[in-house]
């Protein structure tokens, strides 16, 4: 898998790697959600959030008074806060796609379908993602959260460039939904229904990973675990669950 990995990077242009750079400085400079900086590297640490089914409309410090959103309104008033900023795709592979690699959704393949488990959509081997990038920079990269590139373990994060994973591979409402820790299932099939029982337990396996990813200088991409459930209830419980963020 390496050796494949490494021939297949040889055919990406100069120009190609240009753009990637580029790109991760843009996001270096414009999404910077936490800038503390190892006391053994002059390198900021940054984390980005992707949210999903999230408009423009839908935070506090744009407006909406349906859904509370005070985390998210806390961190736009102690940072930058955008008025002008678009999602490369409306849909969950393409615009994770476009933000992971800089390039538009329909050069890598993944405006067709989004990812699933019946089907061989994934982010190719050669594509370059912001992790990738910044690895030979000494950072430790990982995600959590929803991959959604490619429903195979084959085509897990682990293969992108991210050091860490712990999450699952395409959308809850895909079947089988699996909860991986790097390639290890170690959740099968992932809480859903059952007790609330079931999540403090997800959160401190979780809590411990990030943890464990902070003492050198790291890039962290989150993703929403768990999103399309809070569609199908009522508005009520809907706008409770989002005031999480």
């Amino acid at each position: 898998m390496v050796k494949v990995r490494r021939e297949l990077k040889t055919h990406v242009s100069r120009n190609a790697r240009t753009n990637v750079r580029n790109f991760c400085a843009a996001i270096l400079g414009s999404l910077l959600v936490s800038t503390s900086v190892n006391a053994a590297s002059d390198q900021p640490n940054f984390v980005v959030v992707m949210a999903d089914d999230l408009g423009y409309g839908d935070l506090g410090v744009y407006g909406s008074t349906l859904i509370k959103t005070p985390n998210l309104d806390r961190m736009a008033l102690n940072g930058a806060r955008f008025d002008s900023f678009y999602s490369s795709a409306n849909i969950c592979t393409a615009a994770r796609g476009g933000l992971l690699t800089g390039r538009y959704p329909i050069r890598l393949g993944l405006v067709n379908d989004v990812a699933r488990p019946t089907n061989d959509i994934h982010l190719a081997e050669e594509e370059i993602t912001i992790a990738e990038a910044l690895q030979p920079l000494g950072y430790r990269t990982g995600l959590f959260g929803k991959w959604h590139l490619g429903s195979r373990v084959e085509w897990s994060p682990m293969n992108a460039g991210f050091d860490t994973y712990y999450g699952v591979l395409h959308s809850n409402d895909m079947l089988p939904l699996e909860l991986y820790s790097q390639e290890t299932m170690i959740e099968d099939p992932v809480y859903r229904r059952r007790s609330r029982s079931a999540i403090p337990s997800r959160r401190w396996r979780l809590s411990k990973t990030v943890l464990s990813m902070t003492i050198l200088s790291f890039f962290i991409y989150r993703t929403a675990f768990l999103t399309f459930p809070l569609y199908h209830r009522a508005i009520r419980r809907t706008v409770r669950c989002r005031t999480l963020w």
